[in-house]
């Protein structure tokens, strides 16, 4: 496994060029979801058509080693599914963060989440919101994040999803 010392890693926008690894990395990071008990994703969502939109707006973020695509999130200005309560420019908020598994350990993803900081800043925004499956409260913890509450949330496909959602205040 590269070490941050070991490979830079840039961290952009996605392109249309870049789907087929943002749905691979995503792909393993369900995998890997399922293998830890917290089954997050529907592997048949991931698709090129999931995609689109979010890159399309300018809301998928990949990193980077060696031109090498290995990990990405989107980061979007509105979550009415999770945030609901929130006002307009509040907060950004982070989803589908996944990282290659050989590049697993916390310092891309800490780097993704650095950008996330920075865009919020930059929006003007006062939190960078995320959630995730309550067994992964650690992981965001360690990355900075703040526990605000647990929630069922109801999602498109009617499923009810019980999630953490977590902040960091800027």
């Amino acid at each position: 496994m590269l070490q941050p010392a070991d490979a830079a890693i840039d961290i952009g926008f996605a392109s249309a060029a870049d789907v087929a690894d943002i749905l691979s990395i995503m792909r393993e990071g369900a995998a890997w979801m399922v293998a830890k008990g917290c089954p997050a994703w529907e592997v048949s969502n991931l698709t090129p058509q999931m995609a689109a939109p979010f890159i399309e707006r300018s809301e998928f973020v990949v990193a980077r080693a060696r031109g090498e695509v290995v990990g990405c999130c989107t980061l979007t200005r509105t979550d009415p599914d999770f945030w609901p309560d929130d006002p307009p420019g509040f907060a950004a908020y982070i989803h589908k963060l996944a990282v290659r598994r050989s590049f697993a350990g916390g310092w891309v993803t800490q780097r993704l989440v650095d950008h996330g900081l920075d865009l919020a800043r930059a929006w003007g925004c006062q939190a960078l919101r995320l959630d995730c499956h309550p067994i992964l409260h650690a992981v965001y913890e360690r990355l900075g994040f703040t526990y605000v509450d647990t929630r069922n949330v109801g999602v498109a496909d009617r499923r009810i999803l019980v999630v953490d959602r977590f902040e960091i205040r800027l």
